[in-house]
């Protein structure tokens, strides 16, 4: 998922990346996880040349 908007987006295109995701054994885990305290740490990760994938924060 993301955070970005998109109106090309609805239930039905939602399910089928989830089933893909599942038949395949895509691997969607984040490549990072930061809390709270840490955003700025997620961001200096993103703009990071060195990034790879997606930081997720988590609220604590």
């Amino acid at each position: 998922m993301t955070s970005f908007y998109s109106g090309n987006v609805n239930e039905q295109k939602i399910n089928h990346m989830l089933d893909y995701v599942k038949k395949y054994d895509v691997d969607a885990k984040p490549e990072r996880v930061f809390d709270l305290e840490h955003v700025a740490d997620a961001h200096r990760y993103l703009e990071n040349s060195k990034s790879f994938g997606k930081a997720v924060v988590v609220e604590d």
